[in-house]
């Protein structure tokens, strides 16, 4: 197994790298990390900033910095959470939505022009096992975190 992992390691390196220059290509004038934000929040709804930290495993200093940004360009809005002042909510707005539809329209033209050559059946292969992966390792991580 260990040999498997070895030879595993570089193709995920480079998809990571990837996987940034992708994000700095889609996402034009707002930062790339920006754009965890508002796909969090089109999958789930209004999140307090805290659970949206946890979300996407970043420091809750990052999100905070993140959603400034993004209020500033009128994507998200802020609300206070009337049980506890220290806390806030924040949600999509409707730039924020077309902002987020946009990105994942731009990706999604991307990713199928890569697979252009692919079969079917390889880029549902290719889905499943990305899943189980990315659920196992954030598993992992999670233990670890613990």
């Amino acid at each position: 197994m260990r040999a498997d992992v070895q030879a595993l390691l570089p193709s995920m390196q480079q998809l990571f790298a990837l996987k940034r220059i992708v994000g700095r290509k889609l996402s034009g004038s707002t930062q790339p990390g920006s754009f965890g934000v508002l796909g969090a929040l089109s999958r789930t709804g209004e999140l307090r900033l805290g659970d949206l930290a946890v979300m996407l495993h970043v420091h809750p200093s990052v999100v905070t910095r993140q959603v400034a940004e993004l209020q500033a360009q009128g994507c998200v809005e802020r609300r206070c959470d009337p049980d506890d002042g220290r806390s806030s909510f924040v949600s999509l707005t409707p730039v924020g939505r077309r902002a987020i539809d946009a990105y994942i329209h731009r990706a999604e033209e991307l990713v199928a022009k890569a697979l252009e050559r692919w079969r079917p059946e390889e880029v549902s292969t290719l889905t499943s096992l990305t899943r189980r992966l990315g659920q196992d390792l954030e598993a992992v991580v999670t233990e670890s975190a613990a």
